[in-house]
């Protein structure tokens, strides 16, 4: 019994450490931020962020994001979380039946938020 428990806890603990972010019906692949030359990538295992020279990387995954939201708001499904190593709020919203996504970032230490449209890359 203390083998079975021991098993148990082990494929339970393995089964979260590399769990998988949840996109949902969000929509996967990589979209371009045009104003930074910047690609954001979703998958299921997180949010990637590169320049398109491949000079910075930075990924979002379970480890760095905070609040972390999926939800649709009509048929756009949203997706929200925050990131203290970043200082911002983001938020991702599908453009269906467009495939484009409209990305805001909110940076606490600056007036206004950031907003764009990227298109599918």
């Amino acid at each position: 019994m203390k083998k079975l428990i021991v098993v148990f806890v082990l494929l339970f603990a393995a089964t979260t450490l590399f769990a998988q972010v949840d996109m949902g019906s969000f929509p996967t692949g990589s979209w371009l931020d045009h104003n930074y030359d910047a690609i954001w990538t979703f998958a299921a295992t997180g949010i990637t962020l590169k320049t398109t020279d491949g000079s910075f990387t930075y990924s979002f995954g379970r480890t760095n994001m905070e609040n972390f939201r999926l939800s649709m708001t009509g048929i756009q499904p949203t997706i929200t979380f925050s990131c203290q190593a970043t200082e911002r709020t983001y938020v991702f919203r599908a453009s269906l039946p467009s495939t484009d996504i409209v990305m805001e970032i909110d940076n606490k230490n600056l007036p206004n938020k950031y907003s764009v449209t990227m298109k599918k890359q």
